[in-house]
């Protein structure tokens, strides 16, 4: 599920008690400072969702030959090295 800003910022604005201390007007501080906020708080949550997709990487049954692949290669190259010295 992707959640942009416009929806960090309904979902701030909910949160901010009714009240004239609490201006709802677009141009208002609180709305901007809301605005920017909702805009920091996506970036972040999408950094989150694409460092899950990478980290997960590793448990597509795709990759998992290539990956043993790689290890036998490295525990050859290793070994060959431990032989040479």
């Amino acid at each position: 599920m992707q959640t942009n800003a416009d929806q960090f910022y309904e979902s701030l604005q909910g949160l901010l008690p009714q009240g004239f201390a609490w201006p709802r007007h677009p141009d208002s501080t609180w709305m901007r400072l809301l605005r920017s906020e909702a805009a920091e708080l996506a970036q972040h949550t999408e950094d989150a969702h694409a460092m899950v997709r990478q980290w997960q990487g590793h448990r597509e049954r795709v990759a998992w030959p290539l990956c043993a692949r790689r290890w036998q290669h490295a525990q050859g190259h290793l070994r060959l090295q431990a032989l040479a010295h």
